[in-house]
């Protein structure tokens, strides 16, 4: 605007120009009200910026709440951030807070009570320490007289509130604002897409391409900025490949940064600081430690994938509980980590005292200073463009605090640095960009602004023009007297149509879109939209243009994988068998390669502790039981009190497992929940030596997890059967403790999906029968194979029991044997010769953890109900 100024009059017959004075509105009046204090006609006042209004806000809401007594809000500071902008709204619109027919309307509901008796506590601790607002000294310059006023124009304001139009009038001679003609409107022609990745897409690719052309200057206006911006951020960037290495190099201006405590240089240090204050508390937040643990800005330089510094993450990550004690975060990171500098870091934490106590703002900022130089913040030699500029206004940011003295008084570095947050909140990081950026604005921002090209995107209803909204704490009456643009519908659809005609008389290209569904949900165009079909919408995700072609798909004969030696001797255990049945690459990769399965963090108990509870139970039990004799002798007192010590035993092993592993089940789960499975896991064993009793004959128990070796060709399998007993007349069978679902069919067939038992049935001529030992809540039993083994039920003969499961008649157990022998060893072979096809049984990839590897799930032959039976492990 300066510079048409200047040419038009240099167009003249002038030899000297004098530029006329452009200046915001807000800001003008502000240097005119501060002019009128210096100059002795207005009393001394100290303006409050938004952080420390709302702080008095705050102050003033808990004062009131104690002084209620019982009357309580869950979130006072989002209280204080609606009183704060229902006074500026009420007093910027005319109101008047002295009015008593206003006040009136106050008193007939009791969220407006309330703040009536709020803002006028807040009014006088302005009066009394010689504070005001922005609304307070735009009303004190209408009590100034002006003896001469001065020329005002009005340049691309399409919306002023009465109060400050009101100022204007009394300071100077306002001209009709410059402002388009507001001829009948003509609705915007919109293009129409299916989505909002679809239209930011689209957009993203036009702007690129204008840039690239050199076409002109380009501009895109998000009229729902904060919803839209991330994808169209993450759209440009693909389109300018400025993801990776040259992040920070993206030719775009986003008009309205970011809070700079989002940042990530600013995110980082304040985690930093409330880990220090929080050091003198018994437990830290997890989530702030892992997060410490990964980020760039506080480990001084040190490798953050190294092995140290991993292993420390993943003992936290095991600890699973939202909190972690503080001494079992310094007993891990000197364990796992003793020379990393975020061990010295939690050392020096731990004796540090400077933190303790209650100061005035101001008197923290040394310790802040500390703190973050003990972090070795912002930690990286060498700071990118962007990370210096954020860098760059630190000090200013800490200034902050010291204006906020007057305001909070004295406060404990905790509640500091959560008022330095709220400091940062309000303080908007704008990186500084090239000059022939594209630039992205919010609705508002663009006025007055002039560029070749201009796309407004989300043009929907609802959003242009806004729905009427009516603000909290006001009466509804007032609002409507007072004409609060949110509150009018008429004057909403006004200015929509004034800043589309601004927008259309401005700039030279308009361009509009919408999405039509979100969701599942349609959206409707804007009425002041002309939609039309779009013949430029993305129907997927587009490559950067620089990455190569795809290569055609190349089909290969997957063969046998080279296993090398052929005379090594291969080892597992049963489950190795159970892999190569199931899924041969399943078996290939678990068992050659072994990979570590990362297991996601669970609350309380895992799946696999509980187990081992139950079995750990079961075996001590039996290890002072050894026989029916024994347990049938017993009554139901003392079996009552042998499953609770049995139990109580278990958990202890559990613990010690995993102190060996430097981990603490009972802090991470609580003995509240180690006490609740004793009880659970006790009553279980009740019901299960009931069972056992009732047993026909007489058994012993001679066997309990016992290492035995089978050799299978050419791999040794090391194998545990949980428990084998010893029935009358010397015959063996064979138990295995199961706490979920059981099925004999799992044993069966020419590829058994289970080959644990099969394989124990091998292991001596004695063995004569197989079970499972089904210990679950739903009920306890035994499923089995074999004859006159006094399991309880009805017993079949054993061709009974396998025919519907068996092809060809099994008619004794000789024979079952030498046919899982020969599947067993057609298998062990297969492992051995490499055999490593991706051919998973039906439920096989349902609880596999290497969809991800084999991609099976996305196989052109598979049919889309086997797909759907895959569930989530093979996507």
């Amino acid at each position: 605007m300066m510079q048409a100024v200047v040419e038009e009059q240099l167009s003249g017959d002038v030899s000297v120009i004098r530029p006329p004075m452009i200046q915001p509105v807000d800001g003008w009046l502000e240097s005119v009200w501060r002019q009128q204090v210096e100059a002795g006609h207005l009393p001394l006042r100290r303006l409050l910026g938004r952080v420390a209004e709302r702080r008095l806000w705050m102050k003033v809401i808990q004062e009131d709440m104690h002084g209620q007594g019982g009357f309580s809000l869950i979130q006072p500071a989002a209280a204080a951030e609606q009183a704060l902008r229902a006074r500026q709204q009420w007093l910027m619109w005319g109101g008047d807070a002295e009015d008593k027919s206003q006040r009136h309307h106050f008193s007939f509901d009791n969220d407006c009570a309330t703040f009536e008796r709020w803002c006028s506590e807040f009014t006088a601790q302005l009066d009394s320490n010689a504070w005001a607002t922005r609304a307070d000294i735009y009303r004190s310059l209408l009590t100034v007289p002006i003896e001469s006023k001065i020329s005002i124009v009005l340049c691309h304001v399409l919306q002023l509130p009465p109060l400050t139009h009101q100022v204007l009038n009394h300071l100077g001679l306002l001209h009709q604002p410059v402002a388009p003609e507001t001829e009948l409107f003509d609705p915007l022609v919109t293009k129409k897409f299916p989505s909002r990745r679809a239209e930011s897409m689209a957009v993203a690719k036009w702007a690129a391409q204008r840039h690239r052309d050199n076409a002109g200057s380009t501009a895109i206006v998000l009229l729902d900025f904060n919803r839209d911006r991330p994808e169209l951020e993450y759209q440009l960037r693909q389109e300018f490949d400025c993801l990776g290495a040259r992040y920070a190099a993206l030719p775009v201006n986003f008009s309205s940064g970011m809070p700079l405590s989002k940042t990530p240089m600013f995110r980082d240090a304040l985690m930093a600081l409330r880990v220090a204050s929080a050091y003198d508390s018994v437990a830290l937040l997890r989530s702030e430690v892992l997060a410490l643990l990964r980020s760039p800005f506080l480990h001084g330089g040190e490798d953050l994938d190294g092995i140290a510094l991993l292993q420390l993450r993943k003992a936290c990550t095991d600890l699973t509980s939202e909190h972690i004690d503080k001494r079992d975060l310094n007993h891990l990171a000197e364990t796992f980590a003793p020379e990393a500098h975020l061990t010295q870091v939690f050392k020096t934490l731990r004796t540090d005292r400077s933190t303790r106590g209650k100061r005035l703002p101001s008197r923290w900022l040394d310790v802040i200073r500390s703190v973050l130089r003990l972090w070795q913040w912002p930690g990286r030699a060498a700071l990118d463009s962007l990370e210096y500029q954020q860098f760059e206004r630190l000090e200013v940011a800490l200034d902050e605090l010291v204006m906020q003295d007057c305001i909070t008084g004295e406060l404990s570095f905790q509640q500091v640095i959560l008022l330095w947050e709220q400091c940062l909140d309000d303080r908007v990081f704008q990186p500084k960009t090239e000059e022939g950026a594209v630039q992205v604005f919010g609705p508002q921002e663009v006025v007055g602004l002039r560029f070749d090209a201009l796309w407004i995107c989300g043009l929907q209803s609802g959003l242009l023009p806004q729905r009427p909204q009516l603000l909290p704490f006001l009466p509804n009456w007032l609002q409507r007297h007072l004409g609060l643009l949110n509150s009018d519908s008429v004057a909403l659809e006004a200015s929509a149509v004034a800043l589309l005609n601004s927008f259309r008389a401005t700039h030279g290209e308009v361009r509009a879109s919408y999405a039509s569904e979100h969701e599942g949900l349609e959206i409707l165009p804007s009425h002041l939209a002309r939609p039309i079909a779009s013949d430029d919408s993305p129907t997927q995700q587009q490559a950067p243009k620089h990455w190569p072609e795809p290569s055609p798909l190349e089909l290969l004969d997957e063969g046998n994988v080279v296993v090398g030696d052929a005379d090594i001797q291969w080892g597992g255990g049963a489950s190795l068998i159970s892999n190569q049945s199931n899924c041969p690459f399943r078996a290939w990769v678990s068992h050659r390669l072994g990979p570590a399965d990362v297991a996601a963090p669970v609350f309380g108990l895992t799946p696999a502790e509980r187990g081992n509870i139950v079995h750990d139970a079961l075996r001590f039990t039996w290890e002072i039981l050894k026989d029916s004799h024994s347990l049938r002798a017993m009554n139901a007192t003392q079996i009552e009190s042998l499953t609770r010590e049995s139990t109580e035993r278990a958990v202890q092993a559990l613990e010690r497992r995993a102190e060996r592993r430097h981990c603490n089940v009972r802090k991470r789960v609580g003995s509240a929940c180690l006490d609740l499975e004793i009880q659970r896991v006790a009553a279980l064993l009740n019901s299960w030596l009931e069972l056992e009793a009732q047993r026909e004959g007489n058994f012993s128990v001679i066997e309990q997890e016992d290492s035995h070796e089978l050799t299978l060709g050419s791999l040794i399998l090391n194998l545990r059967p949980d428990r084998i007993d010893q029935l009358e007349g010397g015959r063996q069978v064979v138990i295995d403790y199961k706490t979920g679902a059981v099925h004999r069919s799992s044993w069966l067939g020419d590829r058994p999906s289970d080959a644990q038992l099969p394989l124990y049935a091998l292991l001596n001529d004695s063995v004569e029968g197989v079970a499972f030992g089904r210990v679950h809540q739903e009920g306890v039993e035994y499923v089995f194979l074999g004859e006159a083994l006094g399991l309880g039920g009805k017993e079949l003969p054993l061709e009974d029991q396998v025919k519907r499961y068996e092809v060809a008649p099994l008619e004794s157990w000789e024979e079952l044997r030498r046919t899982w022998r020969g599947r067993l060893e057609r298998l062990a072979d297969d492992f051995v010769r490499g055999h490593a096809a991706i051919d998973p049984q039906p439920q096989a990839c349902r609880y596999c953890a290497l969809g991800s590897v084999c991609r099976y799930a996305q196989s052109p032959e598979l049919t889309e109900e086997a797909s759907t039976d895959l569930g989530g492990g093979a996507s």
